[in-house]
Formats: C-alpha cells, structure tokens, sequence
C-alpha cells in the first residue's frame, strides 16, 4: 500500500441506520452535532480516539460557524452522521438539499474514518520519527467540513464550474488574494486524482495520482504548488488539498477555506483564526500560551507569533498573549484569577522540580514557558501581583511579606503532601 495518505471527499448515499448515540459539545449559535451510526465497527481505542477527535473538530468549527447568510441572527443545526469507511482511508460529503435565502445547502452530513486506520492515523501512520504526530484530527476535520458542504456545495452556489480548475466564490478568492496572490482571478482547484478528489479540493501536486505524480513511487515527488501564504505556507498543504502529506508535516486550516464557507452559505468568523488562538484549534486558551513558549523556546523567527509588533518572538509576546486572553501567571485552571484553587491544582499534578526535563504545561505549573514547574514559576507568579484578585487588577509590585508568606506556605503545602 502506498504510504502518502490519500482522503478522498467519497460523497456517500445515506441509508437507514440505528442511531446509537450523539456527542455534542455545543454551546454556540451554530450547533454542530454528531451521531454515530456503527459504533460497534470500532474498537474500544479506535472509538475512544475518535469520540475526541470528533469533539475537538465541535469546538473548531462552531468557534468559527456563527450561523447561516439567510438569518445570521438566528440559531443554527447542523446534523453530521459519523459512520464507518472502508474505501480508502476517511470519507465525507454532504446531504440533502435545502435553500436557504439565496443558498443551496445540504440538510445534513456524513463523514467517516476507516477502522483499520484509526490508531495508524493518531500515532503518525507508523512513520518513522511522527509516532507522536496526530493527523486523525485532520482527517476529521477535513470530512467533516466536506460533509457541511465543502466542494460538494460549490457549483450550486455559483462558486464553481465543474472541471475548470477556478474557484471563483467571492469571499474565498478574496480570501486567497489577501494571503496568496493579491492579483489572482481565481483559487486553484485540484483537477487530478479519483472523481472523490478533483473539483472538490484546493489544488496541489497529487503525487499519488497518473496525472501529476507516479503512484509507484509518490514520495520522491513534492506536493507544493509554489503559491505560498504570508507565513510562507504552501497551498498544497492546506488542510482542504487532496492528500494528507505527512512527510510535509499535519495540514493547516486557511483562512481561505473558513471564508469559502460564506460561498456556499454560512456566517463564519471575519478571519481565522481568532486573536490569540495560536494552535489554531478553536477557542484560544492556555494550550496557546503553551504553544507559543514552544515556538519562543524554538527561537522561531515566524513573525505569526510577534504579538506585540516588535519584530521578534519573545517572552514579551507571551505576556502580550496573556493580555489577550484575560490571564495572569499563576490562574492554572483559567478562571481569570490566581488563588488558592490553582495551587493546589498545580501541585496535585507534581511536577514540581520533578526529574522529567521539560514535561510542564500552564496547568501544571509552567508560568514563565521554560516547560518546568519550580520556583521560578512562582516567584514569577506572585511578582505579577495578582494572588487572590482577578487578571485584569494584577499589578507586578506585590507586597514582599505577603509573597513570602504565600510562597512558603505553598511550598509546606507540597512537601506535607509529597
């Protein structure tokens, strides 16, 4: 079998099925919802990866679907039947047809994942060196954002016409020209590769495909297009390509398939992803500070990361980033606040000046983003003068009796406990 991962968007017949259970993590105007059609194909690590997956793709998307064009103001739900795949390794694609104002929409989704490749696809496929890579969630992603109408919708909404290679849907070529090309016509559109493949994804080179690539042999191919973004990303690595090539690392979500959505029918975010966000998985929180002191630790000249406008990733992007989601060093739980509550979080997870090197995240104590909790995290944390106030009343001059009385006690605290 040949190792580049091929997702082809397989446009799927609905049948009847016995709906056996729903996950939802929905607290948004746009309500994404989930039925799982065959659990019982699944096993119990399979299911349990995916159930995850699934609810991370929730929170991505309805962070970025505010509704629908036709009435943005209202409530919006969208049904996706999750169900198993066994031509090829994932499948999705819509159903259904309503009209909804000027839009053509489907009245619900159908994606799947391959049984067989569950596990392969959340430990990197095997491949040596991505044991620790997931790309299920990429998978998942991207059927499912065929299954709310992606490529499949195009043609009816006047996006697309069928076999030209040009997508010209107004908000996603103004999308593609604000991060790819300013003077481009059209957004390139794969027109290689099975009937899955073509006229449904944003171009790249298929180099598992007769057309563009040799199947016998795809790896010693590139799959990049030459048309890069602002960030020097390639088209053909977008999460909405053809193919999911690992060797070129996990796909990324653009800011031009967010704003292709509008072309077929959804209000969606003004941009993606959203401030501070940096992981660009939904909803920023902690995971972005983490993020971020990886990239700052990596030295990283990616100026994505320059949240302060000065030229260069430092720690002062972190506190800039702090800023920006409302936090302070110290409030492990994001509550907005630094008190005893997150000490006693931090120090049940003991990592405290444990013997594992850089094994610490925000919620287990690393507030100063060198992935250790000691007391250099602490001190940082009480020097930011915000123990029992909120984020936003947090002054760096603290009172030096009361950081020492509440770093002692903190540190007693831990020993009796250890």
């Amino acid at each position: 079998m040949l190792r580049q991962i091929i997702i082809r968007a397989i446009l799927m017949s609905a049948g009847c099925s016995i709906l056996l259970g729903t996950a939802t993590v929905s607290h948004a105007a746009f309500d994404l919802t989930f039925t799982y059609v065959d659990p019982e194909v699944f096993d119990v690590e399979s299911l349990e990866l995916i159930q995850e997956s699934v609810e991370r793709s929730e929170l991505l998307l309805e962070s970025i679907i505010l509704g629908y064009r036709h009435e943005p103001e209202a409530e919006a739900t969208f049904e996706i039947q999750f169900e198993s795949v066994f031509n090829g390794v994932a499948a999705g694609g819509s159903q259904g047809s309503v009209v909804r104002g000027e839009y053509t929409m489907p009245e619900y989704g159908q994606a799947g994942v391959n049984p067989d490749w569950v596990v392969k696809a959340a430990n990197g496929f095997d491949l040596p060196n991505l044991q620790d890579v997931n790309f299920l969630d990429a998978l998942i992603n991207h059927e499912v954002i065929h299954a709310l109408g992606f490529g499949g919708r195009w043609e009816t909404n006047g996006a697309y016409v069928i076999g030209s290679g040009e997508y010209t849907g107004a908000a996603g070529l103004a999308a593609f020209q604000s991060a790819y090309e300013p003077s481009a016509t059209y957004v390139p559109v794969e027109l290689a590769g099975g009937g899955g493949t073509r006229n449904s994804h944003w171009d790249q080179l298929l180099r598992s495909s007769t057309e563009e690539g040799d199947p016998l042999n795809p790896w010693v191919l590139s799959p990049l297009t030459g048309i890069v973004d602002q960030r020097g990303r390639d088209l053909g690595q977008t999460l909405l390509s053809g193919a999911i090539d690992p060797d070129y690392g996990i796909p990324y979500l653009s800011n031009l398939t967010v704003q292709s959505l509008r072309d077929i029918g959804y209000e969606v975010i003004s941009s993606f992803p959203l401030p501070g966000d940096l992981n660009e998985d939904g909803p920023p929180n902690t995971d972005d500070l983490d993020h971020l002191a990886t990239q700052i630790r990596a030295e990283t000249d990616d100026l994505f990361y320059d949240l302060n406008n000065d030229e260069s990733v430092t720690n002062a992007d972190f506190e800039t980033l702090m800023d920006i989601l409302g936090t302070q060093p110290g409030d492990a739980n994001f509550d907005l606040w630094f008190d005893s509550s997150d000490l006693v979080t931090v120090f049940e997870a003991a990592e405290y000046e444990d013997d594992v090197f850089q094994n610490s995240q925000w919620i287990t104590g690393d507030w100063n983003g060198d992935a250790e909790f000691d007391t250099s995290d602490l001190i940082y944390a009480f020097a930011w003068g915000g123990y029992e106030a909120p984020a936003a009343s947090a002054v760096p001059e603290p009172s030096t009796i009361k950081l020492c009385l509440v770093l002692f006690t903190s540190l007693t605290f831990f020993h009796r406990r250890r």
